[in-house]
């Protein structure tokens, strides 16, 4: 009986413990960027065109990636102007 006793004690005491213990407020969300603003409209715009043609699977997510890359800024691809065109395949010296 007496550990019966001793053993309800415990655990109220872990319980009160538990509670007492003080839960930090969580830190307050800073807005989103333009970008970021900018990518959840792209999001919500593909989405609602990808629902309108009942896209399911694969056929998509393929949707979805072209979709995305098709809506994004010119400038926001710096790296592909700087890239030299690609030269002519050479003629085979042999026949002439």
């Amino acid at each position: 009986m007496n550990k019966l006793i001793l053993a309800a004690a415990a655990s109220l005491l872990a319980a009160n413990l538990a509670l007492a213990q003080t839960v930090a407020a969580p830190a307050a969300k800073k807005a989103p960027s333009e970008k970021q603003v900018q990518q959840q409209a792209r999001m919500k715009s593909c989405n609602q065109d990808a629902g309108e043609k009942k896209l399911k699977g694969a056929e998509r997510k393929k949707f979805m990636s072209g979709c995305l890359k098709a809506d994004k800024p010119a400038e926001a691809k710096p790296a592909d102007a700087a890239k030299p065109a690609l030269a002519a395949p050479a003629k085979p010296a042999g026949n002439k």
